[in-house]
């Protein structure tokens, strides 16, 4: 058995505001300790169902907030963020299953904690085949595209409420119950640690029960961007045709292409 883990951090154990995801400040690296406990509880649950390969892609921000010497020795860990693929890089064919760790909901959702898709700053939302998208979905569309499904995701509750419109199956541990974009109830770190390790035991064990998430293509996908600058950036790229004023549209051949020329847009935008 092989896993695939994609971390997050907004949806890390404990985690609830801007300031414990973003490096220079005390609470976040506290917040990376959170994280890396998160993602060591999904590893030991891996290994407790046989998984003989584990690769963790630290997946947040600038790609370097898991404390290497920190993760469990039994995975392996790609860091840094120049990835074509960004938080799926690493994906591919050799997979049997994918955990996400840290997950959240999009921008548009009233209670979503720290909600966004791929970036705050630069996108207001993003449309894959008409449907407004987080990073879960869009993500999973991705390892969907390889024929990998996707059996865990831990975060908060409001994106345990937008998971299961898309992937009925997944097993979901929920690990705050947000209240607003910047304020959630808390469970105990020791114990959503528990659940994440039991809950990727038996995704793993009943992975036959469950299926890639794949997508209708080629994939339209619409990007909403914060600015209008951006938008007159992006479609200078060809097949890519402006349809607003902050608002482009492309086609790609799958879901993969289109997070990449996704993560080209996301350069512009910074």
């Amino acid at each position: 058995m092989r896993v695939f883990i994609s971390a997050d951090m907004e949806g890390i154990s404990s985690v609830t505001g801007w300031y414990d995801v973003t490096p220079g400040t005390a609470e976040y690296e506290t917040a990376r300790v959170w994280m890396t406990d998160d993602v060591n509880a999904a590893i030991l649950g891996a290994l407790d169902a046989g998984a003989q390969r584990i690769l963790v892609n630290d997946g947040h921000g600038n790609h370097r907030n898991l404390i290497p010497e920190r993760l469990d020795a039994h995975a392996e860990l790609i860091r840094g963020y120049t990835k074509p693929l960004g938080m799926m890089e690493g994906i591919d064919g050799g997979w049997d299953a994918v955990f996400f760790i840290g997950y959240h909901a999009r921008l548009s959702v009233r209670d979503g904690l720290l909600g966004h898709t791929l970036s705050p700053e630069c996108f207001r939302d993003i449309r894959l085949n008409g449907r407004s998208v987080s990073e879960a979905e869009l993500n999973a569309a991705v390892a969907g595209t390889f024929d990998v499904p996707v059996v865990l995701i831990s975060g908060d509750s409001s994106l345990d409420r937008e998971i299961k419109g898309f992937l009925p199956a997944v097993q979901i541990v929920v690990v705050k119950t947000s209240l607003e974009y910047e304020t959630a109830v808390l469970v105990h770190p020791s114990i959503t640690r528990d659940r994440i390790r039991q809950a990727a035991r038996l995704a793993l064990e009943g992975t036959s029960n469950v299926t890639p998430y794949c997508v209708e293509t080629p994939c339209v996908i619409e990007a909403e961007f914060q600015e209008t600058a951006t938008a007159t950036l992006a479609s200078s790229v060809p097949t890519v045709a402006r349809v607003g004023a902050a608002t482009v549209r492309f086609e790609a051949p799958d879901a993969a292409v289109a997070l990449k020329i996704l993560k080209v847009f996301l350069r512009l935008g910074s």
